[in-house]
């Protein structure tokens, strides 16, 4: 079985969409599912299709079709979703998923090592596994969680995770009657916002599975550029790898991790 992944993808960040894939590839089968910011061209959407042939690339036009009729009967996630393309990672990846289980990751992530946990928890039997596997992100505290006791009372969450990168049990983790009603309990002037906002969402989501569902994936998927991270020797994924808003996580890779070097062209 190939491994589905989610991702949404803006023209700026296509190298990093390649490098991402490419380091993942080295594993496993793939079958990427790349969402369309609205902002790809012709010609990267042709390049995409030419490295990636198994990939389904979703344009914004298709996306707002397939997801319109999904969303009747949820106003506010609808509205949310069209004001927000962050939301996509959210609503869109698990709306449009074919698989039941799927990775949904940014395209600053790099894989060092064979991702053996989410691998196993894909081919697992359904009734034993969590239904939803996190990055953990501890320093500074995730953007958005610290939110989260003002703005939905009394909702319980998952702190110090990061939605950048998680594993997730679809059809157990996506509950629209249960966004609807989070997006209501909102404050409107936090759902307006355009960033960290689905990450507060992700946790609110995650928080209401049995907590015998929810797992951290550990030290070893932490979030973050490897070189601000404490030494871990079997280390999977950087996170923030080519981050334009970081500016780091490229040199840590290139020197901690030479394998990687003829990838790493953005």
């Amino acid at each position: 079985m190939k491994l589905e992944t989610h991702t949404l993808v803006s023209e700026e960040h296509v190298g990093r969409c390649n490098v991402m894939l490419r380091s993942l590839s080295l594993h496993c089968a793939v079958r990427p599912v790349l969402h369309d910011d609205g902002s790809l061209t012709a010609r990267s959407v042709d390049q995409l299709r030419d490295e990636w042939p198994d990939a389904l690339i979703i344009s914004r036009t298709e996306a707002d079709q397939r997801t319109a009729e999904q969303l009747t009967g949820h106003p506010k996630v609808r509205w949310w979703r069209s004001h927000n393309i962050r939301a996509t990672q959210l609503v869109d990846y698990f709306l449009l998923a074919e698989q039941d289980r799927v990775l949904a990751l940014d395209t600053d992530v790099v894989f060092l090592r064979k991702p053996t946990d989410i691998l196993d928890w894909v081919s697992a039997a359904e009734g034993a596994s969590p239904h939803f596997f996190y990055s953990p992100e501890f320093d500074p505290d995730p953007s958005g969680i610290h939110w989260l006791p003002e703005a939905v009372p009394d909702a319980p969450f998952i702190p110090a995770m990061c939605c950048g990168f998680a594993a997730v049990q679809v059809d157990e983790f996506l509950d629209l009657d249960y966004l609807e009603n989070l997006i209501d309990r909102t404050d409107p002037g936090i759902v307006g916002r355009q960033r960290f906002v689905t990450q507060m969402y992700y946790s609110l989501m995650a928080g209401r599975l049995p907590a015998q569902r929810v797992a951290s994936l550990g030290e070893r998927y932490r979030s973050g550029p490897v070189e601000n991270l404490p030494p871990c020797g079997d280390r999977v994924i950087c996170h923030y790898f080519g981050s334009a808003e970081s500016g780091s996580g490229i040199e840590g890779v290139w020197h901690s991790y030479p394998h990687l070097q003829p990838m790493l062209t953005l």
